[in-house]
């Protein structure tokens, strides 16, 4: 018996001779079959939560450590891994592996759900890893402070997005709006005496968008006109204090929903 080790196909011939001197011979062949080369293609990173198709070739089939037996699998880590898979082709094997590193997401955190009328503004923070990029824009005073105005004109999410290490990861915040109006509404009576107590007249509204607001003697004579949402008469006229009376008040007003108002009515100035 001989032990042979061929690296490619090899015929073997053995001679045989008798003691008489016969002789005789006979052949054996030994076929080769080259070893298959396993490879394991795909990324070699993955963020946390995401994730990846890694791919083997080399031959005809495949058995990972997985359990799973096709060429292509998808994985998810949740911590730096190694896969390995065994690629035969033709009763040989040969094994590859890979290790993936895990990337744990950058920290970001948003506060808070808020509830406010419409027209009214609240305010939203983020907190974690910067830059930060929020959306929608709409409404918003700045789309990558850490601390920012909403003024959403309807119930609207806002999400804060940030990136590290080829990672993304974002939270959201929720204002939601009360989208009733209200009434557009004058009081019928003020005291402008400095007493920090109903001094000044205004137009109220939760949704003021323009205004144009106007107050008259009783003779008809414009004392006091403005097309400012947050201006107020404090009782005089060409810097003197009116005297206790009753005048006469116009309100055009525009709301933030679209709606136009007008309004007339009287007020009584008490000294």
């Amino acid at each position: 018996m001989v032990t042979v080790n061929p690296t490619n196909t090899t015929t073997y011939t053995v001679v045989g001779t008798s003691t008489d001197g016969c002789v005789d011979s006979t052949q054996f062949t030994v076929s080769v079959t080259p070893l298959p080369t396993a490879t394991i293609s795909g990324n070699n990173s993955v963020c946390d939560g995401a994730t990846i198709d890694l791919t083997a070739s080399g031959g005809t089939s495949y058995l990972w450590t997985t359990t799973e037996t096709t060429a292509t699998i998808s994985v998810s880590p949740t911590d730096t891994t190694t896969f390995i898979v065994i690629v035969t082709a033709s009763g040989c094997s040969d094994t590859a592996s890979t290790t993936i590193n895990w990337i744990p997401l950058p920290s970001i955190s948003a506060y808070s759900d808020t509830a406010i009328m419409l027209g009214q503004s609240a305010s939203i923070y983020a907190q974690g890893t910067a830059p930060f990029t929020w959306s929608p824009i709409e409404g918003l005073s700045c789309s990558t402070c850490a601390s920012l105005t909403a003024t959403p004109s309807t119930t609207t999410t806002y999400c804060v997005e940030t990136t590290e290490n080829n990672c993304i990861n974002s939270a959201c915040v929720t204002i939601f709006i009360d989208e009733t109006c209200g009434e557009v509404f004058v009081p019928n009576a003020f005291s402008p005496n400095n007493d920090g107590n109903n001094d000044c007249l205004s137009v109220y509204s939760n949704c003021l968008e323009k205004i144009l607001f106007r107050v008259y003697s009783r003779w008809g004579a414009l004392i006091y006109e403005t097309e400012d949402i947050e201006a107020c008469w404090d009782g005089e006229y060409n810097g003197s204090t009116l005297n206790s009376g009753v005048y006469v008040y116009t309100v055009k007003a525009k709301l933030i929903n679209g709606e136009e108002i007008e309004l007339k009515g009287d007020v009584t100035l008490f000294k």
